[in-house]
């Protein structure tokens, strides 16, 4: 009995770790996206400065109040929040279609039928 708890709660360690060791990777990988994202924003005559020069001058703002460090961070802590709202939905199926999470051909299927309305209509005969 005490064997299979011990080796029930040690699985359950070894998931946990796999399960951090996602989260810091993932972390790091949306730290230097950011980074490079914000660094391609504030350059003189980008695209995005033309196109919404509201945004810029308040994301230039901002970075007058925190350092740019912390501004990064706290970017990449909504959107890994988001990303894990997005495919805890996913996987209860609140969107007709998944969002971050890879589709199946079966819900492919299903979806595009649900969507259409054929899949669930009844033949008259």
């Amino acid at each position: 009995m005490t064997t299979t708890l011990e080796s029930k709660a040690k699985q359950q360690k070894l998931d946990s770790s796999r399960l951090k060791k996602f989260a810091q990777a993932a972390r790091r990988m949306l730290l230097d996206q950011i980074g490079i994202k914000l660094e391609q924003i504030l350059k003189e005559g980008s695209v995005l400065s033309r196109s919404k020069p509201k945004a810029v001058s308040e994301l230039k703002e901002a970075l007058k109040k925190e350092p740019r460090k912390e501004l990064i961070e706290r970017v990449a802590y909504t959107w890994f929040n988001r990303f894990c709202a997005l495919r805890f939905m996913d996987l209860n199926h609140y969107n007709r279609m998944s969002i971050v999470s890879p589709l199946r051909r079966s819900d492919t299927a299903r979806d595009f039928g649900r969507s259409q309305g054929w899949l669930y209509r009844r033949r008259a005969c």
